[in-house]
């Protein structure tokens, strides 16, 4: 297991495992961390804490290549879109793991987040628009509830077996995952909410379809998480969808 400081290290400490991938690294980005699969190519779990937000930082839209990857690492060939490759359908995006707008108050950060390590191909739809995508307008709305405490969001990236989608290998170096999965865990309060989603046309009205137990997540990331006061085998219905601007 190799440990690669990326930038400033930022509310990180209380991380004390992390996937038992011989392969794997640790990447520490500004806001965010990355657990990295050199010979896959792609990153395999992903995790970062907030609270209230603060700011309205605009996302830079241009991405990047991660030079600091050591020579034996696999890392993505190129920052063009998916949507650039001939013969690939049009309808994949440079998904983000860790989004932008949830590291908008700090410059480093929402930078950051451009990285291609931090990105994979999804679902166009599911990423803009749909599913995904609502998960991450939830965490937006919970995150103010500053009396409840912060929050941390762990993510596991199912690469799994299926070639057909794979259309970006020699285009980018990176095959297509096949699953997203999301746990977010307030700590304060001890709640959890756990998404499992194939990376497919999901509906932002559907995304409490695909809610599951923190112990699938668990298990997905490989990392012995102690979630305190929650009963990691009990799915929760859903958290209240409150509403709130999401700038």
């Amino acid at each position: 297991m190799r440990h690669m400081v990326m930038g400033a290290l930022v509310g990180l400490a209380s991380i004390v495992t992390v996937p038992a991938r011989a392969d794997t690294i640790l990447l520490e980005y500004p806001g965010f961390t990355l657990w990295y699969d050199c010979a896959l190519g792609g990153a395999v779990a992903a995790r970062y804490e907030i609270g209230p937000d603060t700011g309205s930082l605009e996302r830079d839209h241009a991405f990047f290549l991660d030079e600091n990857l050591p020579d034996d690492c696999k890392g993505q060939i190129s920052t063009d879109t998916y949507a650039s490759v001939p013969n690939a359908p049009d309808d994949y995006d440079l998904g983000h793991l860790v989004p932008a707008n949830h590291l908008d108050d700090r410059k480093d950060a929402i930078a950051a987040s451009n990285v291609m390590t931090n990105i994979t191909p999804q679902q166009s739809s599911f990423n803009r628009t749909g599913a995904w995508r609502k998960t991450e307008k939830l965490i937006e709305c919970w995150r103010d509830e500053a009396d409840k405490g912060p929050l941390v969001i762990w993510i596991a990236v199912v690469w799994g077996s299926d070639e057909d989608n794979d259309y970006f290998v020699n285009s980018h170096g990176i095959v297509t995952p096949d699953r997203f999965m999301k746990l977010v865990h307030r700590p304060v309060t001890g709640e959890a909410v756990a998404w499992n989603f194939p990376n497919a046309k999901i509906r932002s009205g559907d995304a409490s379809t695909y809610l599951t137990t923190p112990a699938e997540v668990i298990q997905a990331l490989g990392v012995p998480l102690h979630l305190r006061g929650i009963d990691i085998d009990k799915k929760t219905t859903a958290w209240p969808d409150p509403g709130c601007d999401q700038g």
